[in-house]
């Protein structure tokens, strides 16, 4: 499982650890986090001690240029976590990177993401703030390849469709002549 960003609550990195340390028995499953920095990095840090999480790896930071090769090397991509208000209101730019690159995405449920995202057909939700539910569905992931795949392979198709230039440009086209008929 790998995430990347800022140590920010609408990250929900402290969801990811307890969520790693629910799942510290199952060997085959390491968490690498990627970033430094943020408000409660430290904190995180302690956590992750604290919770004797020992199958997460923290990272620092890369140049933003490496960042494709994290991603490429990825099992699954996690998105954010955290409830806060902001969190709730667009779809994170992890996701649509993950999902450019053809990698299954595991991220909470939210109003931005359900405005292009269905659950177990291009990302497999989770509950917001709910360490539980992440390791839940990080099992179902790692226990359906099949699932898995699928996500992975819709979730592409979705930016294809929806997340590239041409296609962002042909929407607001649509929504501009909207606007000029009525």
């Amino acid at each position: 499982m790998k995430f990347y960003g800022g140590y920010i609550p609408a990250q929900g990195v402290d969801i990811i650890i307890k969520a790693a340390s629910i799942l510290k028995k199952h060997k085959d499953i390491r968490f690498f986090l990627l970033g430094s920095g943020g408000s409660y990095y430290q904190y995180c840090r302690d956590l992750s001690k604290e919770l004797g999480a020992h199958n997460i790896t923290f990272l620092d930071r890369i140049p933003y240029k490496e960042l494709p090769h994290y991603i490429a090397d990825s099992d699954v991509m996690l998105g954010l976590f955290g409830g806060t208000k902001k969190f709730n209101t667009a779809i994170p730019h992890k996701v649509y990177q993950a999902l450019a690159m053809k990698k299954a995405v595991n991220t909470a449920e939210s109003d931005g993401c359900k405005e292009l995202l269905v659950d177990k057909e291009n990302v497999l939700f989770c509950k917001a703030t709910d360490a539980k539910s992440l390791a839940d569905a990080i099992l179902r992931l790692r226990n359906n390849e099949k699932l898995k795949n699928k996500i992975a392979k819709n979730g592409y198709e979705t930016y294809r469709n929806f997340g590239i230039p041409k296609a962002i440009g042909k929407e607001l086209k649509k929504m501009i002549e909207e606007c000029i008929s009525t």
